[in-house]
C-alpha cells in the first residue's frame, strides 16, 4: 500500500487550495455528458502547463524563470481521458462549494478503465482562465493573500523557503512529482478545477525528484529525452493518452 504524505500547515478555506492526499474507494460512475464540461484546447493546455512547470520551475523564482536545476528522471506528463472520467465524474455530484477529497478515486479510477493510485488537487476557478491563470500555474505561483488565509507566499515559495516563506507545497509537489506522467481533469462553474494524477504523489519521506543530470535516469517505459523531461514518444511526437491528440 501507498504511503501518502500529508503536508503540515494546509489552510483549507473558501477559495483556497485542497490537496487530496488519501485513496480508497469511488462508486460514482461519471455521467454521459460530463466530459462537455472540457475542452480540447483546455485539456492541451493543461499539458502544457504541467510541462512547461516541470522544466522551469524546479527551482527558485517567478513563472518562466528557468531553473539550472534538473531532474534525473522527470517524466514528461500526458493528458489521460480516464483520470477525466474520474474527476468529471466527481465534480458532477457536487451541486457547489468546495468538495471534499475524493477517498473513493482508486476504484473510481478502475471503473474508467485505468488502475493504480491516483493524486488529486483541487482549485476553485477554472484550469485555463482566471487572475491566476489556470489551476495549474495557481498551485504553483500565485500568492496567497493572508486575507485568504494564505501567507502572501506561493506553493514554490513555501517550498524552497523564499523570502522566509514556510507553509504548504502538496500542490506544487505533485505537479513536479517525477514519476507522475498522466493528469485528467474535470471543471464545473460551481465548484471549480479539480485533476487527478497517475501515478499519484505526495509520499511521506521522499522527494518530489532527484536532482542530476536531466534524463540520464529515465525509466525504460519513458526512453526518450525531450528537453530535459523523459518522454514516451521521440520528440515532436504527440503525447496524449486515449485517442486525444494536439489541435491542429
Amino acid at each position: 500500500m501507498d504511503v501518502i504524505c500529508i503536508y503540515p500547515g494546509v489552510v483549507e478555506m473558501r477559495i483556497l487550495l485542497m490537496i487530496f492526499l488519501l485513496s480508497p474507494l469511488f462508486s460514482v460512475m461519471m455521467p454521459s455528458d460530463a466530459r462537455a464540461q472540457m475542452t480540447d484546447e483546455t485539456r492541451d493546455f493543461i499539458v502544457s502547463e504541467h510541462n512547461r512547470l516541470r522544466r522551469d520551475a524546479i527551482g527558485p523564482g517567478g513563472p518562466d524563470v528557468v531553473s539550472t536545476v534538473t531532474a534525473t528522471a522527470m517524466r514528461e506528463i500526458e493528458y489521460d481521458m480516464k483520470l477525466e472520467c474520474v474527476a468529471q465524474g466527481y465534480l458532477d455530484s457536487y451541486p457547489g462549494g468546495i468538495p471534499g477529497h475524493n477517498s473513493n478515486r482508486d476504484a473510481d479510477y478502475f471503473a474508467c478503465g485505468g488502475s493504480g493510485y491516483v493524486g488529486e488537487s483541487h482549485y476553485s476557478g477554472h484550469p485555463q482562465y482566471g487572475v491566476a491563470g489556470g489551476a495549474t500555474r495557481a498551485w504553483v505561483d500565485f500568492i496567497w493573500p493572508m486575507a485568504w488565509g494564505g501567507n502572501d507566499c506561493s506553493e514554490r515559495q513555501n517550498y524552497h523557503g523564499d523570502g522566509g516563506c514556510s507553509g504548504s507545497t502538496g500542490h506544487y509537489t505533485q505537479v513536479l512529482w517525477s514519476s507522475t506522467y498522466k493528469v485528467g481533469c474535470g471543471y464545473t462553474p460551481a465548484v471549480g478545477t479539480v485533476c487527478n494524477y497517475s501515478p499519484g504523489g505526495n509520499h511521506v519521506g521522499q522527494s518530489p525528484f532527484t536532482i542530476g543530470e536531466a534524463c540520464s535516469a529515465c525509466p525504460t517505459s519513458h526512453p526518450f529525452c525531450n528537453d530535459g523531461l523523459c518522454s514516451s514518444v521521440p520528440s515532436g511526437d504527440p503525447i496524449f493518452l486515449n485517442g486525444f491528440e494536439l489541435l491542429p
